[in-house]
């Protein structure tokens, strides 16, 4: 979606329903031929019955009531018809598309956001907002209510008061009353509603969103032996809810009792009223039957009014809400003249970079850095120091500074994101797969990897020999997040899919730390082997991991304090001989 969608709630909602404005406005006119047609029928009865009971001839009688009778089954049939033609249509050509339209197109500005925004959203909570976005917009509750109690019940009643004045004109200012005072009811009742559905989501969003993330982390709570103490914590959320729900379901019932009394009064005092008249010869019997048939509907429309426009109210605070999640500009997004990346031989340049996150102190300080093409770099230095930060701004996953960081000279803020993050392969401490097969989590950084080139990459990587041994092998599902493979299985996968990626550049963050002694010197001269025509750079805590690196940096406070060869860092006794030895010892 374009920047200027996501401006605001109100361009978001905009820019889901205007597509089917056309779509609208034909359901409009078929529901409007409907309404029309179902009122018009007990209209036809009331003159069949006054015809009845009147004084003319039999055959006189007889003839009218053909010519009504026929008018009548015309309409009855018409309404079916249009009704009928109403629902399927708003389903079909309306409620469905849409629902999948903004599921897609939310689905896609998800996962367009940046690192920052997962640092403050619960999985839970998103999806959440993904599908209550959807249900206000486009569901039954939301576009049907929309038509049948909004603009179905307000042209229904138009078209009452309209007959009901064709029959005793002040017998419309009691049904003009009754609305007035409705709608006057509307606006009291409204804004408590509101608050309280506001409220309302609120809790139940910040509840689900716990309870998916504690799911999520069962393996600590168990390891940890937490469950009560969550539980503990978690019930004071869950009363929060309960309570919110309480409120709201008084808010509703209150406006519930209050509607129907009022429904009650007028529909007693339009019986009355019209009785009355009848016995002053004023109206005629069809006539006050018509008018207690249309007293009923008019007091279900004005119910049903009553009842979405709170609906509509709360569901519109909600729906603003959520999508201010999602209408937030991202912090890092691509330059209207940003440029597809192109590596040619892999030059990482860093000058004079500084960086913070807010108001801290500088996570980086004044960092100048020049890796040349297929130079192998080791990153050591305390936690803290700077090192993942340095990787996280390599592949701007934070906001890199301007004119700070170039990847053969071109300035990694005036290129593509989609077009950097191919050109990088990243392997992470903690590797994280899908819930899908081993096959498809290997291939996932190059769907056109073949079959061999798959087996290869997790034999180089020693992940073949266990997966062999899985139940379906190579088809195994892994679980969520790879939660049936062990820490150390999981990382030589992470591994294999990052060398299937083939991209010039590589980073390793602690890609070994999980793995065994064995397995680690074993995936070392693997990656010796393999990265001899990368840009590669290396965080590791582990040391011993560097000694084939060609340079090493030291950090220490975000400023570069040491590098050189392992050899010369060692002999000059400095801080990277001094972590060594800890190490050692």
């Amino acid at each position: 979606m374009e920047n200027k969608i996501l401006s605001s709630p109100k361009a978001m909602s905009s820019y889901f329903l205007k597509p089917y404005y056309a779509v609208f406005v034909g359901i409009m006119l078929i529901y409007t031929l409907e309404i029309l047609c179902s009122n018009l029928v007990p209209w036809y009865i009331a003159q069949i019955i006054n015809l009845i009971n009147s004084d003319l001839s039999k055959d006189l009688v007889y003839n009218h009531f053909i010519e009504l009778f026929t008018k009548l089954l015309i309409l009855t049939i018409l309404a079916a018809v249009t009704g009928f033609s109403f629902w399927i249509i708003l389903h079909y050509k309306a409620i469905s598309p849409i629902s999948i339209f903004i599921r897609r197109n939310l689905f896609d500005l998800t996962l367009r956001k940046n690192l920052s925004f997962w640092n403050k959203h619960f999985a839970g909570d998103v999806w959440e907002k993904i599908d209550l976005t959807r249900r206000t917009l486009a569901a039954s509750s939301s576009l049907g209510n929309f038509f049948t109690c909004c603009y179905g019940s307000m042209s229904a009643i138009l078209v009452m008061c309209y007959l009901i004045y064709r029959i005793y004109p002040p017998l419309m200012l009691i049904f003009i009353i009754m609305g007035s005072l409705t709608m006057f009811l509307f606006s009291y009742i409204t804004n408590n509603v509101k608050k309280s559905s506001v409220q309302l989501a609120k809790f139940q969003a910040l509840t689900r969103g716990k309870i998916v993330n504690l799911i999520a982390n069962f393996f600590i709570l168990k390891t940890f032996g937490t469950e009560q103490r969550e539980q503990h914590n978690l019930s004071g959320d869950i009363n929060k809810l309960a309570k919110a729900m309480q409120k709201n379901n008084w808010v509703e019932r209150f406006n519930d009792i209050c509607l129907q009394t009022l429904i009650l009064v007028f529909q007693c005092s339009v019986t009355i009223y019209s009785v009355y008249l009848w016995t002053k010869h004023t109206i005629k019997i069809g006539d006050i039957i018509f008018v207690m048939t249309t007293s009923t509907e008019f007091s279900y429309r004005l119910y049903s009014f009553g009842w979405v426009v709170p609906f509509f109210k709360s569901r519109t605070a909600i729906l603003e809400k959520n999508l201010q999640t999602f209408s937030t500009p991202n912090e890092i997004e691509d330059s209207p003249q940003a440029r597809q990346l192109k590596v040619t031989n892999g030059l990482i340049e860093i000058k004079n970079l500084t960086f913070s996150y807010g108001h801290n102190k500088p996570a980086l300080h004044h960092l100048n850095l020049t890796i040349q093409p297929k130079e192998k770099i080791g990153i050591v230095g305390v936690s803290g120091g700077g090192k993942t930060t340095l990787l996280h701004l390599l592949q701007r996953l934070i906001n890199t500074p301007q004119n700070t960081i170039f990847i053969d000279g071109q300035d990694i803020t005036l290129v593509t994101q989609e077009s950097l993050h191919k050109a990088i392969a990243f392997i992470p401490q903690d590797t994280s797969l899908f819930h899908r097969t081993v096959m498809e989590n290997l291939k996932y950084g190059r769907l056109s990897a073949s079959a061999r080139e798959i087996t290869d990459a997790a034999t180089n990587a020693f992940a073949d020999d266990f997966i062999q041994h899985l139940p379906k092998k190579y088809n195994t599902l892994v679980g969520d997040k790879g939660i049936k493979l062990s820490g150390g299985e999981r990382q030589r996968i992470g591994i294999a899919r990052a060398m299937l990626k083939n991209a010039p550049i590589l980073l390793l963050d602690e890609a070994t730390s999980a793995l065994d002694s064995q397995s680690e010197n074993f995936i070392q001269q693997t990656l010796n082997t393999l990265i001899f025509d990368k840009t590669v750079i290396v965080v590791a805590h582990r040391l011993s991991t560097l000694k084939s690196m060609d340079r090493i940096v030291v950090l220490d406070g975000g400023k570069i304090i040491e590098q050189g060869k392992p050899s010369e860092l060692l002999d000059k006794q400095g801080k990277f001989a001094r972590l060594w030895n800890l190490q050692k010892n």
